[in-house]
């Protein structure tokens, strides 16, 4: 019985992770670049790429966190491989479908995506595995230290 319960709380965690990482990603993509960000860069296409970059890895690390915490908390020493299952679920499901249409996409295009699925694929478990790595009273207890 617990293993079923630990199953379904690892299918509705990855739900709602997916669900919150496609929200708040087209969230912060769709929000305007400060006006000196341009300034920044070369060319306009640099100062967009990188701005989409900065706000994708910020939105996944700002969705990352709370599950993370929720699967330490819940699978102990097992979180990270939970994670990592989570992770490699959504890029079978949602973005390996997709590589085929690199083909034709630019250099500059596929570096981007490559670097966008090594975060997705490795946020997760990565901060599951900081958690269950610091001293148990900073793990976000609540307690004093």
């Amino acid at each position: 019985m617990r293993r079923t319960l630990l199953v379904v709380i690892a299918l509705v965690a990855l739900y709602l992770y997916s669900y919150f990482l496609v929200f708040v990603i087209g969230h912060f993509l769709a929000q305007p670049h400060p006006a000196w960000w341009d300034s920044m860069f070369s060319t306009r296409v640099n100062a967009v790429t990188a701005w989409m970059v900065l706000c994708h890895s910020a939105a996944v690390l700002i969705v990352s966190v709370p599950f993370a915490y929720l699967i330490h908390r819940t699978y102990g020493r097992h979180g990270p491989l939970v994670a990592l299952a989570m992770t490699l679920t959504l890029f079978v499901i949602f973005a390996l479908p997709a590589w085929r249409y690199l083909g034709d996409a630019s250099t500059r295009q596929r570096v981007v995506t490559l670097f966008d699925q090594i975060k997705l694929i490795g946020v997760l478990p990565a901060l599951v595995w900081l958690l269950g790595k610091l001293p148990p009273k900073q793990r976000l207890s609540g307690g004093e230290n």
